[in-house]
């Protein structure tokens, strides 16, 4: 991964093979950054993506395997027990122009990823909620 910093923002560029949440999570710490809003487009393969069932209070996982172009991906930083946790969603396109989405858990790089951080000065901390037994923001 690549990155230039600009005033209270980063770019970045992650590279093939590369896990685009944890290399989002390892910059955060190493540029000690408290919190943020993400943006990003570029391809990925092997996403795990999940959605979120009321009932059951869980995330009902998927993974997919084929390369996928990013088409949307955004989400923020925050903290959850002095650990940084990125809190994003993503569509994805498919060969035949069709759409796939949901929480992105991980996802690997295939071609390129172009991250935009926008950072805050104020760190955002998470708890838990026992209505739906997720970490929210908490303000």
């Amino acid at each position: 991964m690549q990155f230039k910093k600009t005033n209270s923002s980063y770019f970045l560029r992650i590279d093939k093979g590369e896990e685009i949440i944890s290399s989002i999570e390892n910059i955060t710490v190493d540029e000690n950054i408290q919190s943020g809003a993400i943006v990003g487009i570029g391809a990925l393969t092997e996403v795990t993506l999940g959605y979120f069932d009321r009932k059951q209070k869980k995330y009902l996982r998927r993974t997919f395997n084929d390369i996928y172009e990013m088409l949307s991906f955004s989400g923020n930083i925050s903290y959850l027990d002095d650990k940084p946790i990125v809190h994003a969603h993503v569509i994805l396109g498919q060969p035949d122009y069709t759409l796939i989405g949901g929480h992105l858990f991980s996802g690997v790089v295939a071609v390129t990823g172009e991250v935009y951080i926008q950072t805050f000065k104020d760190k955002f901390n998470r708890q838990l909620n026992p209505e739906f037994d997720l970490n929210l923001l908490a303000f």
